[in-house]
This record gives C-alpha cells, sequence and structure tokens, in this order.
C-alpha cells in the first residue's frame, strides 16, 4: 500500500524524468550539418547589425548590436527596451542586460545564416 508521502516521491520523479525528456528533445534541435561558428565568426556577423524576430509570446523584438565594441540594444514592441553588453565565444553569444536576466544561447551556421537556441 502506497502511503500519500510514496505517491508524491513517484509523482515527482515522474515529472523529472518528463522534464528531462523534454530537455534531452530540445538539445537535439540543430541540424547534424549546422557548423559551430567561432568567435571571430560571431564578432563579424553581429557587429553592427539589427536582427528582428518574434518571441515566443508572439511579440515583436529588435536587438540592435553596435558597430564598433560589444554595446547592444533589445527594443520590444510596445516601445520597452533594454541596453547591454555582449561578448562572443565559439558556438555561443553571451549576453549581460540591465533587466532582461543574462544569458548564454548557443549558436550555429547554417547555409551562411545563423540560428540560435535560446537557453531561457
Amino acid at each position: 500500500m502506497r502511503t500519500p508521502r510514496s505517491r508524491h516521491l513517484v509523482q515527482g520523479f515522474v515529472l523529472l524524468l518528463a522534464i528531462v525528456a523534454a530537455h534531452a528533445a530540445h538539445a537535439e534541435e540543430f541540424p547534424a550539418d549546422a557548423k559551430v561558428p567561432t568567435a571571430a565568426e560571431i564578432t563579424a556577423g553581429f557587429q553592427g547589425r539589427s536582427f528582428d524576430f518574434k518571441a515566443a509570446n508572439g511579440a515583436l523584438v529588435r536587438t540592435n548590436y553596435a558597430k564598433e565594441g560589444n554595446s547592444m540594444t533589445v527594443v520590444f514592441g510596445g516601445g520597452r527596451s533594454d541596453n547591454g553588453t555582449w561578448t562572443a565565444e565559439d558556438g555561443r553569444i553571451c549576453l549581460e542586460m540591465r533587466t532582461i536576466p543574462s544569458a548564454c544561447n548557443d549558436l550555429r551556421i547554417i547555409g551562411g545564416d545563423f540560428h540560435l537556441r535560446r537557453s531561457n
């Protein structure tokens, strides 16, 4: 006979397995032919450029990377924005913002285009 505590442990274990499985599936999102860019390739591809994309909630977002140095601005639909800095590492770009949580995101190159997988 299971006690309420053992039922909670089993439910917790099942939830943990579901989270691990979802994370493992998420980790394989880049196609096999994707190339890991060097930090120099990322810097050359991002400096002085702006990128528009749609966030998970459907909002439009623009990121502006300075032509010189490592400053950047993120502009959200509705007029909200945040400023910070970015650094390139082999295979990822790291952001240090004022209000947005800091993060490093994986990058790959496919056919000359950068593909980013958010870490948060």
